[in-house]
């Protein structure tokens, strides 16, 4: 005897497995002819592989929700990247990089950021298959087709990397002669100039077909100071706009202790004139810091568009080695030069080991300045600002066979993936604070009027300290201080390489068949391995400097 709870859960298992193969059923139903109410046959609609399933079905009954960019959008759309097309979509949120973001971007790179899931949770792929640097500019335009977006998740499918959902852009296999377009564009500002071309050639016969192609395009940079909207860095408070000014300014903004405090009659101060200080500094030479004293970092070298410069070729080939085989390739490489540019580094000793000595010669004020103590902040106009220069390398290549199973519906397909992409990057600018400890700490005039670090014997100090400058860091155009700051920012260097292969094997078509119609059924294998390396380093060789290409170069 079954006890009535098992009878009743194999009959709701039972239920369900039937409306699953019933769904399952319908969508590949449109496989055979059928004839409608007068006798007439149905058209016989032509199974193709739908971005998001590795099951074939009729395109015009996928439940999943699909976004389709052809060619002639592509064409009217007037963008040379198809990282500028796909980020138009509304469906596009959250998270992304592209060439108008400066910090935080800077590489030339348009990441894709579906239902504001962020680009690790967005999957590309290039004809199906998964593409290792996701970035979509170093993708040729020429070399689309269409672009289907499938904005519902799918890890069921594909892994955690899709939830957010699919891009898959899809190859050209059908075009037949020579394209050749050139492009210019500039603003009305008379910055921010690109200019570009491609050079497209492919073969197409019933045995194959062959794509090939080059891509190049330019872009200058666009100040934010040079537009009305990103001159000043402005948040929104009850309806109104406010600038955003920070206390890092380059006249200081120098914290007094209470009985300075009760003599200015204010918390802080900051120079009477840039550039202008005595020697040694004095009290006078400080005013009260006001609000109108803030800095405002966006129309200081912030940049709204970023340069780049960016080559890629391509080639894509397919061939019949027999009816029911077929081999293929499908090769891409990148090359982007790109940069960014912020405004100068700043001081503060409210983060980090920033001190500055109560002792130092160029300390009138008689405290120490420390994360501990009172706080200093300055910005370092006088060393100019931070860059970053990034090269970037990428390299795809799939390579396989297809083909169909006998006279059944089942397809195969097997190939190797492989992808290598390496980025080198280099910062200048950045200042390394641990550097300046000696300079700002005790310091004193000798006996020949020279101001040299340590503490004064005649005093009962113990004499200079070797091979120490001292800095004033009171004032940051000191030619001496600007000289020791760019002594402490060097040029530092990032290398990173990401390798990935993969093998895979898969196969689909129709697993059994049912009175209200046919099941299809997939089956995939696959293995493959990843490799990152990254490798950082600091005050480079002469050598690896007179190789370094400066795409942005800053008085």
């Amino acid at each position: 005897m079954i006890p009535r709870g098992s009878r009743l859960a194999a009959s709701i298992r039972m239920a369900l497995a039937i409306a699953v193969c019933a769904a399952a059923s319908r969508v590949a139903r449109a496989d055979a002819p059928a004839a409608n109410a007068v006798g007439e046959p149905y058209e016989t609609l032509e199974t193709v592989l739908v971005t998001g399933s590795n099951i074939r079905r009729v395109e015009t009954e996928t439940a999943n929700p699909i976004i389709t960019i052809d060619r002639a959008a592509i064409d009217r759309s007037g963008k040379v990247t198809l990282g500028d097309l796909v980020q138009d979509l509304p469906v596009v949120a959250g998270p992304y990089t592209n060439p108008r973001v400066n910090v935080g971007g800077g590489t030339g790179a348009s990441t894709i950021s579906l239902r504001g899931l962020g680009s690790q949770r967005t999957l590309i792929l290039v004809d199906g298959q998964r593409y290792l640097y996701g970035d979509a500019n170093a993708i040729p335009a020429a070399a689309i087709e269409r672009i289907e977006v499938l904005t519902d998740g799918a890890s069921s499918v594909y892994g955690s990397d899709a939830i957010g959902g699919v891009v898959n852009f899809i190859l050209r296999d059908n075009y037949q002669g020579v394209e050749f377009a050139a492009n210019y564009g500039i603003s009305d500002r008379d910055d921010g100039a690109r200019y570009g071309y491609h050079f497209v050639f492919g073969q197409s016969s019933d045995t194959g077909h062959i794509l090939a192609g080059v891509d190049y395009n330019k872009f200058e940079p666009v100040l934010a100071s040079n537009r009305e909207f990103s001159k000043q860095a402005a948040y929104y408070f009850y309806g109104a706009a406010h600038v955003i000014v920070v206390g890092q300014t380059p006249g200081g903004r120098i914290e007094l202790p209470p009985s300075l405090q009760q003599q200015f009659g204010c918390k802080s101060v900051t120079l009477k004139a840039l550039g202008v200080i005595s020697n040694p500094p004095s009290l006078d030479d400080f005013r009260c810091y006001t609000h109108d004293d803030g800095y405002d970092r966006q129309g200081h070298g912030n940049l709204e568009l970023t340069p780049q410069e960016r080559s890629s070729a391509f080639v894509v080939g397919g061939y019949k080695l027999t009816d029911k085989v077929e081999t293929y390739l499908e090769y891409f490489h990148n090359k982007t030069q790109s940069a960014f540019q912020v405004a100068p580094s700043f001081l503060d000793t409210a983060f980090g080991t920033l001190a500055i000595s109560s002792k130092s010669f160029y300390n009138p004020f008689g405290v120490d300045y420390n994360n501990n103590s009172y706080f200093l902040r300055s910005r370092l106009i006088g060393n100019g600002n931070r860059v970053a220069n990034s090269s970037t390398s990428a390299d795809q290549a799939t390579a396989g066979f297809k083909g169909a199973i006998g006279d059944s519906t089942w397809q195969w397909n097997a190939y190797m993936n492989y992808g290598h992409y390496s980025q080198r990057g280099h910062t200048a600018g950045f200042i390394d604070v641990e550097e300046l400890a000696g300079g700002l700490g005790p310091s004193y005039r000798d006996a020949a009027g020279h101001v040299v670090c340590g503490t004064d014997p005649a005093l009962g100090g113990s004499g200079p300290i070797a091979g120490c400058v001292p800095i004033d860091i009171f004032n940051v155009l000191d030619p001496q201080t600007v000289a020791a700051l760019d002594a402490a920012s060097g040029n530092a260097f990032i290398n990173v390489a990401y390798l990935e292969r993969s093998y895979v094997a898969e196969a689909n078509g129709t697993a059994f068949t049912l009175p209200a119609g046919t099941v299809s059924d997939a089956v995939v294998t696959e293995n493959g391995a990843a490799v990152v390396k990254v490798l950082e380093r600091k005050d480079p060789k002469p050598e690896d400097m007179a190789k370094e290409k400066d795409t942005l170069r800053t008085e």
